[in-house]
């Protein structure tokens, strides 16, 4: 009688981590990242202005904080989608 062994291996969710460089609350080309502009990335699944994951993105991205107050103070921002102009709405899909 033969013996038969199966190995299951799970399969995890990937996703990239983006760690904001700034407190300040902004939404432009500049090289820091801001909460609002890692938001964006890990909602677009791409690098987006002064954020880059460190990772694939994927369905399990995540963004880390810095100790720090981090104040979001812009009004009148659209969410980033193509009906809207421009992004940088902050839309949290999941938090944890």
């Amino acid at each position: 009688m033969g013996l038969v062994a199966v190995l299951a291996v799970a399969q995890t969710a990937q996703g990239a981590t983006i760690t904001p460089n700034t407190t300040a609350d902004q939404f432009n080309a500049g090289g820091d990242c801001s909460l609002r502009e890692a938001i964006e990335s890990t909602n677009s699944d791409a690098d987006a202005r002064g954020c880059v994951g460190d990772g694939p993105y994927g369905a399990d991205d995540h963004v880390y904080l810095n100790p720090g107050v981090y104040g979001l103070t812009q009004v009148g921002i659209e969410t980033g989608n193509a009906a809207n102009e421009g992004g940088g709405g902050v839309d949290v899909r999941r938090s944890c």
